[in-house]
């Protein structure tokens, strides 16, 4: 028998616990963990050529598995809808659109377009799809006319792979040149339900990351997964994160100088077996040490070292990979981590003005057409047709009270010195400044009396 399956026979290979377990290289730690099935730092990873198309599978394992893809795919969608909108059609009043709401909010459509955009960053593309009710068509293959619309039931989501474009227009005097005009619902869900052809007016579309037109067929005509364009800066983030992990577990590594093989030829291997099982009974159990270095056993000069671990540089290093990832998913640190990353300003506030400008123009690409057409088929259900409803996205950056507060004292006080060198009378001021007539007429001119 070799010395290397003596030694893993010492303590019984397959039956010790896991903290009597001996590690034989270097990159396994007992006491730490480090290495053996009790590393924390080990999870699912996905290894693919950087040309490489993720697939469904190896998609859905990182969104589970990595809470910097989930975010990545998740953030821009639920900030989109976070404030909701406001919808103007001609000739409707507040209490009609108030309805309108009410019924969008009964099915649910600002949860179920943030859904279907969520899965088309992970899944390549995602739809919602509409059962609305005409009252001359009842099969989704059909095109829906929004003058017969007469209800609007229920609205579902399904990704890239549930949902396929399968017909396009190629006429290209049309304005719809180049849009999908039919779709193939290939999984109807864990519940069950309808499969088979859907009309492009009964979906609302949310494409992927777009792609030349020799690449599409790869993607079924979707587009990119926002994951595949973050791919590499995530497994990069996360290879830096385990390594500085690892450099971190060195702190604790305790180097036993063991004569265990001389102990062994001496005694045998079953006093070799007992001396490594107190040793690591000592360790794990009181946090102490214990080693017998005395000649009664003839094996002297025993020792444990804590060998110095210098872990500057490793905060910089961090700090690349997080710029390269934020980069790569077009977010400011301060969401991507949840605070700001030392270095950099505490709020981050440049950061988040870039973002809320990026989710505006989001919300232009691809949720105003959306919404526009599931309030155009609410209002015909409602008994208004040919609505052409203007929608509004109700702005994410909005002034605190103490903003507005600020603003009205800072106008206050210009007014307050026009009024002084007579640039402007108080009634001017009052309309133009403040947008209203002045509450006790104008102000007496200096020398005169009230």
């Amino acid at each position: 028998m070799s010395i290397g399956s003596r030694i893993k026979g010492l303590l019984g290979a397959g039956a010790a616990p896991a903290h009597q377990r001996l590690a034989l290289d270097g990159l396994e730690n007992v006491l730490t963990g480090l290495g053996t099935d009790r590393d924390p730092t080990r999870h699912t990873r996905i290894r693919l050529p950087t040309a490489a198309v993720l697939g469904r599978n190896e998609l859905q394992i990182m969104y589970r598995s990595s809470v910097y893809v989930r975010r990545i795919v998740d953030a821009p969608c639920r900030w989109a809808v976070r404030r909701g909108w406001d919808v103007e059609i001609e000739g409707v009043d507040a209490d009609q659109i108030r309805a309108l709401h009410d019924q969008a909010d009964r099915l649910g459509v600002r949860q179920k377009l943030a859904q279907a955009d969520i899965w088309a960053g992970l899944y390549r593309g995602g739809a919602v799809v509409l059962g609305a009710r005409d009252a001359a068509v009842t099969s989704l293959a059909e095109p829906l006319d929004p003058a017969r619309v007469v209800g609007l039931d229920w609205a579902r989501t399904y990704d890239g792979y549930q949902i396929v474009p399968v017909e396009w227009q190629g006429d290209p005097a049309r304005p719809d040149y180049g849009d999908a005009t039919m779709y193939d619902l290939r999984e109807a869900g864990v519940r069950g339900g309808y499969t088979g052809p859907v009309h492009a007016s009964r979906v609302l579309p949310f494409w992927g990351v777009p792609l030349p037109d020799n690449l599409k067929a790869e993607t079924e005509g979707w587009g990119d997964s926002r994951v595949q364009v973050a791919f590499d800066a995530v497994c990069q983030m996360e290879e830096a994160e385990r390594l500085s992990q690892r450099a971190m577990y060195r702190v604790g590594l305790v180097v036993f100088k063991l004569a265990l093989l001389e102990l062994m030829e001496r005694e045998g291997d079953a006093k070799a077996a007992k001396r490594l099982s107190l040793l690591m009974r000592s360790v794990g159990g009181i946090n102490g040490l214990i080693l017998d270095a005395g000649p009664g056993d003839g094996v002297p000069g025993e020792s444990a070292e804590f060998p110095p671990v210098d872990l500057r540089g490793i905060e910089g290093v961090m700090r690349h990979f997080a710029q390269k990832l934020a980069a790569s998913a077009n977010m400011p640190l301060t969401l991507l981590y949840g605070q700001a990353p030392a270095g950099l300003s505490t709020d981050d506030a440049s950061g988040r003005i870039y973002w809320y400008d990026h989710i505006e123009a989001w919300q232009l690409e691809r949720y105003e057409r959306n919404v526009a057409t599931v309030y155009r088929y609410l209002a015909a259900a409602a008994g208004i047709k040919d609505a052409d409803p203007r929608v509004r996205f109700v702005p994410l950056l909005t002034p605190s009270e103490g903003d507005e507060a600020a603003t009205q004292l800072a106008r206050a006080q210009a007014a307050e010195k026009w009024i002084q060198w007579g640039v402007r009378a108080s009634e001017q001021i009052a309309e133009d400044v403040f947008g209203e007539a002045p509450a006790f007429g104008p102000l007496p001119a200096a020398g005169e009396e009230g």
